[in-house]
């Protein structure tokens, strides 16, 4: 994060009088130069999510079928991918400023502010998972759709948790104190490389649960529930009694968001297991679907640590209305967009010469690609910047509360923002 003024080439009455076209070429040719470090860590990170993305993509599609035959588990799977990014990036992101300020030594050995981190992000996670069963299954019998035993969804998300939480916890500590370590900016990598691992790792340990759960099936599998639903409770209060740590400081003032982003995902969810069939028809775009998903939370994350990290510094006020700082920082998450989800769309189409996914035709689907791509760049960065000057005004920590709900949303913007193109377009 650098420190150094913002300026334009010109200053005053000089710099105001140009044309508009004129203004916003300067501008843009600074945030390419001012940018360049940024662009470029960002970038790198970003490619190698889309790869990961693509490659739980695939698995989706050739997963959704099983996910069909064990109805409710669909309706999780986006408060599922959304709840470890939500909680490892946010971890991240709280390490990130720690470090930046001084806070943590740029060391892998455990400490007391990593071991109560560690141990507050783990309930957020486990909490998470079993309210998104809880919230599934009521889902279900409001709308009358077909689902499994509450018992039964506890099951897999709680287990589907535990074996993801074990990659998790580790990988997030080591990336970031090792990019901050080699002299990188942690904003500018961990909530991408974070949030890719969460959802490479999620849909497979969802599957490996549902799995576990055909071969116990019965009073043996509702008794691990129980178990496992009573132990999350015990650490949840557990953690809250701890009054002035910083563990309970951060579930306290994160929980009631996490849960409130878990009952926005059942809204995606739902809409994923009733247009499930109609996106299968067109299996390019249940491919993308977990890329667009991750690329726009990841691209709002970027914005979301790289903001709160300057608002401690005293780089930006974060006040209702955009500084020229916060401003180069968004147009440098559109400028993203406009790398990654066109290179998505190139591998996808690519990967139909070889996979058997359909589409509507390479022009159309390549155009729909950028569109969407575009929309969802504007969208995160709108919604980034938003929620870091309403997490200011409220007193609230930043890195706590607004990777959460910027994930959230973003997958249901993603999920509206796709059927709404799809529709328009007549595929749908």
């Amino acid at each position: 994060m650098t420190s150094r003024k913002w300026r334009t080439p010109q200053e005053g009455t000089s710099y105001a009088s140009l044309p508009a076209w004129r203004r916003f070429l300067t501008d843009f040719r600074r945030v390419l130069r001012e940018g360049k470090s940024v662009l470029k860590e960002s970038s790198s990170a970003l490619l190698l999510s889309v790869a990961a993305d693509l490659t739980v993509g695939i698995a989706l599609v050739g997963f959704a079928s099983l996910l069909l035959d064990f109805p409710g588990t669909l309706i999780m799977v986006p408060g599922a991918l959304a709840a470890r990014g939500n909680v490892y990036a946010t971890l991240a992101s709280r390490l990130s400023t720690a470090l930046h300020l001084g806070e943590v030594e740029p060391s892998l050995r455990m400490n007391r502010w990593l071991r109560e981190n560690i141990r507050v992000s783990l309930v957020q996670t486990l909490t998470i998972s079993a309210a998104l069963a809880v919230f599934a299954r009521a889902a279900a019998l409001l709308l009358g759709l077909p689902s499994l035993s509450l018992l039964e969804l506890l099951f897999i998300s709680l287990v589907g948790t535990i074996i993801s939480a074990a990659v998790l916890l580790g990988g997030t500590s080591l990336i970031t104190l090792g990019s901050f370590r080699r002299g990188w900016d942690p904003d500018n990598i961990s909530s991408p490389l974070i949030t890719t691992i969460g959802d490479f790792i999620t849909l497979p340990s969802m599957v490996a649960a549902v799995y576990l759960l055909i071969h116990l099936r019965g009073p043996l599998a509702h008794g691990v529930a129980v178990v496992l639903g009573l132990s999350v409770l015990f650490l949840l209060l557990d953690t809250l009694r701890r009054r002035g740590s910083s563990a309970e400081e951060v579930l306290f003032q994160s929980l009631h968001v996490l849960l409130v982003c878990a009952l926005i995902s059942i809204v995606t969810g739902t809409l994923l297991s009733a247009r499930a069939e109609s996106l299968i028809g067109y299996s390019i775009f249940l491919l993308l679907l977990p890329l667009l998903n991750g690329q726009s939370g990841n691209l709002g994350s970027i914005l979301s640590s790289r903001l709160s990290t300057a608002y401690y510094l005293g780089l930006t006020s974060l006040k209702r209305r955009m500084d020229r700082f916060s401003r180069r920082e968004a147009a440098l998450i559109i400028l993203l967009s406009f790398i990654v989800f066109p290179l998505a769309g190139v591998i996808a189409l690519s990967l139909s010469t070889i996979y058997p996914l359909t589409h509507p035709g390479v022009p159309l689907t390549a155009a729909l690609i950028v569109l969407i791509g575009f929309l969802l760049g504007v969208e995160a960065s709108l919604l980034s910047y938003n929620l870091s000057h309403m997490a200011v005004r409220f007193s609230l920590n930043p890195d706590n509360v607004v990777i959460p709900l910027l994930t959230t949303l973003m997958d249901l913007a993603v999920m509206g923002t796709l059927l709404v193109i799809l529709s328009v377009a007549g595929l749908i």
